[in-house]
């Protein structure tokens, strides 16, 4: 081990950076890092093997740290510590002692164990590989510059170094998986089952350093035998329920969780006081969700690509921007988030405050056809891998962004046609007014229509037609029991043409002389995760009701301006039929 009782002294870190100064290393290879760095809890539900070899999926789930020159990978059990110290700028091959003492690459653990943040003679301890060749050991701490040589570790801890493509990149590199027994650190796991919501923790400096690149590396303390001011501080998972995140990776869309949309796209939802839809399609700008510690800390991403195919077509790239806003300390700043180069987003970090927390998409529906669209993450670990779904990959929805049409084809009274602006003399019972109107959705999308007319200051008619989507409707206060969720297809409903209306032969007939404006409204189911797209389409015709007696007349206005005749011209205007501007004959002989 580099932590022999003789090697490790001031004397001896003097002399290796003379001895890598005269081997033409220079000086700046001796590198520090930053302040004291949390770590996460990450519990193993697989005990990855120590053995070498990074295989595919073992270190997956593992909290991911940066170090100045690769990663290491954390996670544990109720038995040990595992870790991964993945030096990924080491790229040759120069095992530990490989010529001899203090030749090769080599690393070093320095634990507190007591957590006094100094060192404690006798009982902190690091481990690495030892000069004899041996490639785990461990050394107990004598002081803040000395320790013991080379021990044997305890049965439960293991060590193995590695060289080979790992999970953080695909160019073989130097690592070393390693397994600790935490009684070993000092760690007493039997209070876990009474306390399972403890804080447990660890803390411990590393160190690397590489033959060929020459480097040496001691972080969070700049110091081979760090006086245990500044250390990681990872805090262990008492029980599987913190493998830092479980979880779906895709949560929903706004206020409707992914698991009330169907296979089929369709959101169906009714929870009085927070959100109500049924076979509803999505539209607009849409927010979508997903969990981003699941993907950062469950799966070891640090970016994710959208993939989104159309109606079983091939998957593409999905390039959106849309606005967060991250909190600063202060007050919160709107934040553009958009893809890099290579259509990735960011995933952010757990120690940012974010105002829509977890919102991996901010999508313009608008911008792409109707249809049935399937939305997937490409996983990305911090060197552009991609890291395997195991399931739950994808999220269904429906999208559509035509709204209804609605056309009030013509108004009718006693079986004529009334001309715009018409006015209408209503005459005896049963005589009355008819309604032709058409209410269409291309997508089956539609949620209910209605007809009303609206006459004086407020006043307004009782309904005249009502038809839903799940209920029924009214006509002219007579209810009817119709279901057309599958009217038209699965979950469709089409709408009508050319129906006629109030039902089964009857008339609307008016109450009051005036004028009246008759208004068709339809409504849509398509929402975005917040509200309805469309609640309100309208057509309307105006026209005027007098009342009267007998059967009654229907006329048409003609566009002819009426001006009063002054008596002191003896000579009405004539107007110009082509253009009807005013021409005042004057007689001038009472002008004299």
């Amino acid at each position: 081990m580099k932590s022999l009782k003789k090697i490790m002294t001031v004397d001896w870190m003097k002399g290796a950076a003379f001895a890598a100064a005269i081997c033409g290393v220079s000086a700046a290879t001796v590198t520090t890092a930053s302040a004291d760095v949390p770590i996460l809890r990450r519990w193993a539900n697989s005990a990855p093997t120590v053995d070498g070899v990074a295989s595919p999926g073992e270190w997956t789930l593992a909290q991911s740290t940066p170090l100045l020159h690769g990663k290491m990978m954390s996670m544990n059990d109720s038995h040990h510590l595992y870790l991964l110290v993945d030096v990924i700028d080491d790229t040759s091959n120069n095992p530990p002692a490989v010529s001899g003492p203090n030749t090769g690459d080599w690393f070093n653990l320095a634990f507190d164990v007591d957590l006094n943040h100094a060192p404690t003679p006798n009982v902190d301890v690091d481990y690495g590989s030892c000069n004899d060749g041996r490639e785990f050991v461990k050394s107990i701490r004598l002081g803040l510059n000395s320790s013991t040589g080379c021990m044997t570790v305890d049965p439960g801890s293991k060590g193995k170094a590695g060289f080979g493509p790992t999970l953080n990149s695909s160019v073989p590199h130097r690592f070393w998986e390693i397994q600790i027994d935490l009684a070993e650190i000092g760690v007493n796991t039997s209070s876990w089952l009474l306390f399972p919501f403890g804080t447990p923790s660890v803390r411990f400096n590393v160190t690397t350093h590489s033959q060929s690149p020459a480097f040496d590396t001691h972080e969070p303390s700049p110091s081979l035998l760090p006086d245990m001011t500044h250390l990681f501080n990872m805090t262990l998972a008492t029980s599987p329920i913190y493998p830092g995140g479980s979880g779906p990776i895709f949560m929903g869309v706004g206020l409707v969780p992914s698991t009330y949309i169907g296979a089929d796209g369709y959101a169906n939802i009714n929870q009085p006081g927070y959100y109500y839809a049924t076979n509803a399609p999505f539209g607009g700008d849409l927010r979508v969700f997903g969990r981003w510690s699941t993907l950062r800390y469950l799966y070891g991403a640090s970016k994710y690509r959208i993939l989104v195919s159309k109606d079983g077509g091939p998957a593409t790239h999905l390039r959106q921007t849309w606005t967060n806003f991250k909190w600063n300390g202060s007050s919160w700043l709107p934040q553009a988030i958009g893809p890099d180069s290579g259509d990735a987003y960011d995933i952010p970090s757990i120690f940012e405050l974010w105002y829509n927390p977890n919102q991996i998409l901010g999508w313009h529906t608008p911008s792409t056809g109707d249809g049935t669209y399937r939305l997937s993450l490409e996983l990305l670990n911090s060197w552009g891998g991609v890291i395997p779904i195991a399931s739950g990959n994808s999220l269904t929805l429906r999208v559509v962004n035509t709204p209804p049409t609605v056309t009030l084809n013509k108004v009718q009274y006693d079986g004529h046609d009334i001309c715009e602006c018409g006015i209408v003399t209503q005459g005896d019972a049963p005589k009355g007014f008819s309604f032709d109107i058409s209410v269409n959705d291309p997508n089956g999308a539609l949620n209910s229509f209605w007809l009303y007319g609206t006459y004086g200051h407020g006043h307004s008619t009782d309904m005249i037609y009502t038809d839903t989507y799940t209920s029924g409707g009214v006509s002219m206060g007579v209810p009817f029991l119709v279901n057309h969720i599958n009217a038209d297809g699965p979950k469709q409903w089409d709408g009508v043409t050319a129906l006629t209306t109030p039902l089964a032969g009857r008339e609307w007939r008016a109450t009051k002389s005036c004028a009246y404006s008759f208004i068709l409204g339809a409504s849509s189911r398509v929402q975005d995760g917040y509200s309805v797209l469309w609640s309100n389409v309208t057509d309307f015709q105006n026209l005027t009701i007098l009342l009267g007696t007998g059967a009654g007349n229907t006329e048409c206005p003609t566009d002819q301006v009426i001006i009063p005749i002054n008596p002191g011209i003896l000579n009405p205007p004539i107007l110009n039929p082509i253009d009807p501007v005013i021409n005042p004959v004057i007689n001038t002989t009472l002008l004299k």
